[in-house]
């Protein structure tokens, strides 16, 4: 394999014909030959975060400019359009024809391909919280006739206990499959009511995959929870929760709010050390700290709602800003 050609040796410098030197940590590599399986073990091992992000930014510059070659249409030459990308044609005479995409209406759109765009299609409504009515809006629709005409969006019944069920099955897989990877995880949890009166309780994990060697985050769940908020229940719940994912014997820090009943849950538990949350901790102490100008306080905040609440009293603010030239 040639050097100039691996993408390899764009994170290495020739020391001399058996020794390579890493352009993140000036280490001396040994390679034999052409090979270069030792330098790309150091890369995963030594760099992985580096190593995958310039393999990225590689990866996206090939797909940009292979979309931008794709979206060039050219008619006839001429010397103004000197920077047109043209085909290469090995006549004496170029010739270039203007090419135009069309779909074939008269063919079924293939199953692998409509299943696809069927689980993209749950993927944006999980994450861009689109309702499922979307599929029966008509300007949707069409808009989706003109992209591909094969092409039939699923209804709200299959989006609902089908496709949205298979993508849940499936990320649960992937996210096993990543905790599998951790020796020790740390975890959060917090509760809070909705404005309909549900309690809910989110667990969420933070490990170092072993195997990668990068920081990872997964929420396990956002759970309704029904029961009284004891610390026998809070401690009951997030055990069931780690025995459901496997991770009984791996969780080792529990991180929360300094509210007197989650930290009796967690204490409870003599596997786990809990530690408080910075932020909650700062927001006790800046209340805290408030109460010393409490009356201070009430004076500006009586202020504010007086031009809150009155139109003609904040133009007059404005106006008098204006002249003082505030």
């Amino acid at each position: 394999m040639d050097k100039k050609k691996c993408e390899t040796w764009n994170n290495f410098e020739v020391v001399d014909g058996e020794k390579a030197k890493c352009n993140f940590c000036s280490n001396t590599i040994s390679y034999k030959g052409v090979s270069t399986a030792n330098l790309k073990r150091h890369l995963k091992r030594k760099h992985i975060v580096q190593y995958e992000a310039r393999k990225k930014r590689s990866i996206e510059i090939l797909e940009k400019n292979i979309d931008e070659s794709d979206n060039v249409s050219v008619s006839e030459p001429s010397h103004s359009n000197l920077t047109t990308i043209t085909p290469i044609i090995k006549n004496k005479t170029a010739s270039v024809t203007k090419t135009q995409v069309s779909i074939d209406t008269s063919r079924p759109m293939p199953i692998s391909k409509s299943k696809k765009i069927d689980e993209q299609l749950g993927i944006m409504m999980a994450k861009e919280y689109q309702p499922f009515s979307l599929v029966e809006n008509k300007e949707f629709k069409k808009f989706v006739s003109l992209l591909n005409p094969n092409y039939s969006l699923p209804s709200r019944k299959t989006i609902t206990y089908n496709i949205l069920p298979q993508l849940l099955e499936n990320t649960r897989e992937k996210v096993k499959r990543s905790l599998d990877n951790a020796s020790y995880i740390a975890m959060n949890t917090d509760g809070w009511t909705s404005v309909n009166n549900e309690s809910y309780v989110a667990v969420t994990v933070h490990f170092i995959d072993t195997e990668l060697c990068v920081l990872k985050s997964h929420l396990l769940g956002c759970y309704y929870f029904e029961l009284s908020h004891t610390a026998i229940n809070l401690s009951t719940f997030l055990n069931n929760c780690f025995e459901e994912w496997s991770i009984v014997n791996k969780v080792k820090i529990a991180i929360s709010n300094n509210a007197s009943i989650i930290t009796a849950a967690i204490s409870s538990n003599k596997n786990w050390k809990h530690i408080p949350c910075l932020a909650h901790s700062i927001n006790l102490i800046a209340q805290c700290g408030l109460e010393e100008f409490k009356e201070i306080h009430k004076k500006v905040k009586k202020i504010v709602e007086h031009f809150k609440r009155s139109s003609q009293a904040a133009a007059k603010l404005k106006n008098t800003q204006r002249i003082i030239q505030y």
